[in-house]
Order: structure tokens, then C-alpha cells, then sequence
């Protein structure tokens, strides 16, 4: 038996987590070091500044290890949120489609190609529940 869905492509996981890591330390940098510095800077002076900037690169560094971890276990509800769901296929699609493909290969005189992709649409469970 074929399986109907259609199967879902690999997704690129190295990219997409480079590109959250750096949107979030672009964004999370400079705040975070600046905050770091006006608060080390009235707290402890001039050497309290640098420690404060270096507390934020590391605030930052681990807020970013924090949401790539979320964003990994919970990637497909932030697939969803930033880009919308993934098309999925009905079988009526899915038939059309593979029937499109025989039409396809009829016209072009190619008929074992189209014997071919008839005998897999046959294969579908719900064909053989109809053609028995």
C-alpha cells in the first residue's frame, strides 16, 4: 500500500537555526550591552561598565542558546506563526493530479508510463475498497 499524504520535505534545520541565532543576538546585542554598561557604570565605575558589558554578551549568548532550544522543540508552531501551515493534499488532489500525469503521458503517446501511474493510483487503499 502507498502512502497518500504527501510526504514532507526535509527541512534545512542548520540554516534556519543560524538565521534565528543571528536575528536574535542582532537584536538582543546592543540593548543588553548597553544596559550592562549604565548599570555596571553607576554601580561600580569604570570597571563596572566592562563587566556589565561583558554580563550582557553573555545574557545575550544565552538568550539566544534559550530560544533556539524552544525554537527546536516547538519548530513546527513556529513554522506555523512565521510562515503559515504547509500545504497538505487532499485525495481528491492527490488523485487529480496523478491523473493529470496519465493524461500527460497518453498524449505524448507514452502508454507505459501511463500504465504505469494508472496501476499506482489502483494501488490506493480507497480504490480497492471501491473495485472489489
Amino acid at each position: 500500500m502507498e502512502k497518500l499524504k504527501k510526504p514532507k520535505p526535509l527541512k534545512n534545520i542548520d540554516s534556519a537555526t543560524r538565521s534565528l541565532c543571528v536575528r536574535i543576538l542582532s537584536v538582543s546585542t546592543a540593548p543588553l550591552c548597553l544596559l550592562g554598561f549604565i548599570f555596571g557604570k553607576l554601580l561600580y565605575g569604570n570597571s563596572g561598565a566592562l563587566t556589565g558589558i561583558i554580563l550582557g554578551v553573555i545574557v545575550c549568548v544565552f538568550l539566544t542558546l534559550i530560544t533556539i532550544f524552544i525554537s527546536d522543540k516547538l519548530g513546527d508552531f513556529a513554522a506555523i506563526i512565521f510562515k503559515g501551515r504547509n500545504a497538505t493534499w487532499s485525495l481528491k488532489e492527490q488523485l487529480e493530479g496523478d491523473l493529470s500525469q496519465v493524461r500527460y503521458h497518453k498524449m505524448k503517446k507514452e502508454f507505459d508510463q501511463a500504465l504505469i501511474k494508472v496501476d499506482a493510483v489502483r494501488k490506493y487503499p480507497m480504490m480497492q475498497m471501491h473495485c472489489t
